[in-house]
């Protein structure tokens, strides 16, 4: 829950560098406010085809690796609306995925949560609140050292790694379980 990728942190700072992409104040607006939402909600909306024989933890973390791999269009293709609007959608869309993924990750962590459900579900869901405060730091100190191309490349390195570290301990103990019953 405290590791950094798919925490949305970039969400926040995406106005901040439209100018650096040349998109207007207005189309900026509407990329980050109602298009963002519908967006957000779309990628919610698609983390229902996973397949619920996949664990939580391997999709999202999975689903998180391609959020991450979407900020390399704003990182590394040219400073133009259109690399803007493409890694914009991209991201929002796929941040939408993985807060839908977080929330099933927490609840098969729960399993049956008898009455101390809601508690422990609202007490567990707010550390995935961490990454988005260090991460919003993080990201601003890549802007400020590397510009607007920073924010992107810091978000998706940090988070890439912090999502192969997890998914290769979830994978490799999926692995050890499976072993261990043959």
């Amino acid at each position: 829950m405290l590791f950094p990728m798919g925490s949305g942190a970039a969400i926040g700072l995406l106005p901040g560098i439209a100018q650096d992409y040349h998109v207007s104040g207005q189309q900026m607006a509407w990329m980050n406010g109602l298009g963002g939402a519908f967006l957000t909600a779309a990628g919610s909306l698609a983390a229902t085809f996973i397949p619920t024989r996949i664990s939580a933890s391997v999709a999202y973390l999975s689903v998180c690796l391609i959020n991450e791999v979407t900020l390399l269009v704003l990182w590394l293709c040219p400073a133009s609306p259109a690399t803007y609007f493409i890694g914009s959608t991209l991201y929002l869309f796929t941040i939408g995925t993985c807060y839908a993924m977080f929330t099933a990750v927490v609840l098969e962590f729960m399993g049956h949560s008898g009455k101390s459900g809601s508690g422990r579900y609202s007490i567990i869901n707010s550390l995935g609140n961490v990454p988005v405060v260090y991460m919003t730091t993080v990201d601003g100190h890549g802007a400020k050292l590397f510009g607007a191309r920073g924010l992107a490349g810091t978000d998706a390195v940090v988070g890439a790694i912090g999502a192969v570290i997890l998914l290769a301990y979830f994978l490799n103990r999926r692995q050890s379980a499976v072993s261990a019953t043959t």
